[in-house]
Parts: C-alpha cells; sequence; structure tokens
C-alpha cells in the first residue's frame, strides 16, 4: 500500500503535473484565435496580449474562469511573462517580433513563449503548493519519518555527502529535497521524451 510520500512524489511526477500543464498550454494557444500573424499597431498589440493572457490563466487554470480580469492586471501579467521569454525589454521586444513574420515567427511566436514560460511557472507553482500542504500536515515525528522513509526509498538520488550519518540537512530540508526531487524525475522525463 502506498505511502502519504509515495501518494505525493506520484502526484508530482511529470506525467502529472509538467506534461498536463503544457497540453494545457498548447490548448490555449490553438483555442486562442487572432485574425493576423502580424500586429503594426501598439493599441491592438496590447490588446491582443491582455486578452490572451486572460484567455492563458484560464486555460491552464491558474484562475477561475467567471473571475474578470481588467485590462491593467492582464497586461502587467502579459509584460511578466514577456520579460521572462525576451528579457528586460520583452515587451518592446514582442512588439517587434510581432510587427513581422520574418523576424522570429511573428505574433503567433509571442504568444507561444508567453504560454511556454506560463506553463512553466504554474507548474513550479503547483508543485510548491502540493509540496508545503504536504509537509504542514505532518506531525514532527512523520516529517522526520518522511525525511527517512524518501532517504531508504530515494537516497540513490542524492550526493553521498548529504547521506551520512543522521542526514539531517536531508531529513530537516524535506520540501526541497521533494522539489529536488520533482526537478529530478522532470530532467529524466524530458531526456526520455527526446529519445527515438
Amino acid at each position: 500500500m502506498p505511502t502519504r510520500l509515495d501518494q505525493l512524489l506520484e502526484a508530482i511526477h511529470p506525467d502529472r503535473t509538467r506534461k498536463v500543464i503544457e497540453r494545457r498550454a498548447d490548448e490555449a494557444i490553438i483555442s486562442f484565435h487572432v485574425d493576423t500573424n502580424t500586429v503594426q499597431d501598439g493599441i491592438r498589440f496590447h490588446d491582443i496580449l491582455c486578452d490572451f493572457a486572460r484567455h492563458f490563466d484560464r486555460h491552464i487554470r491558474r484562475l477561475p474562469a467567471q473571475i474578470a480580469i481588467p485590462d491593467g492586471m492582464a497586461w502587467q501579467r502579459a509584460v511578466d511573462l514577456l520579460r521572462k521569454a525576451y528579457g528586460r525589454h520583452g515587451d518592446a521586444a514582442a512588439f517587434e517580433i510581432a510587427r513581422s513574420t520574418s523576424l522570429e515567427g511573428g505574433l503567433y511566436s509571442v504568444l507561444k513563449q508567453m504560454a511556454r514560460h506560463g506553463a512553466r511557472e504554474q507548474v513550479e507553482r503547483e508543485i510548491e503548493l502540493r509540496v508545503e500542504a504536504f509537509c504542514r500536515s505532518l506531525t514532527a515525528e512523520e516529517y522526520l519519518a518522511a525525511g527517512s522513509e524518501y532517504l531508504e526509498k530515494h537516497g540513490h538520488l542524492i550526493p553521498a555527502e548529504m547521506k551520512q550519518g543522521y542526514a539531517g540537512r536531508v531529513r530537516l530540508n524535506l520540501p526541497d529535497l521533494l522539489k529536488q526531487h520533482h526537478r529530478a524525475q522532470d530532467t529524466l522525463s524530458r531526456v526520455g521524451d527526446a529519445l527515438p
């Protein structure tokens, strides 16, 4: 019978987190309709990105569908994603890309970059919430026992110097350890996906 730790590790596996959210992000891009791949007008660009930010966040279930998001908040969300994708002046860089299809793919490319970074952010957020909720639900004894159980079952994934003696660093930093476990699984999953 799976333990609570086993259930958590299964729940944060990339097949149940990253792949699901990336699929939703892809669906958000596909279901968002724009009539052109180039935008010359800054106001139209702003409006399209605000609409996409709302559409995307609802599609990946970051926000409930019934919440109305004002333009200012939607634009800030879009700018945050653009800065993750294109750097400090991401909004200006994205507008230049959206003005020409020959320059890095036009508007569609900008939307894909927003979705990629938004999906990554949502995966991290979900992992953080699940791990923190799990750790907060444990008593002190259960917390230490979960650390010991992790070491017993998955200790081969941890550097040897961290497992010596009592392995206090590992056992006391359980949330960080579980998040790193997800990242390691995600890396292995991506390598496996890339193999023919």
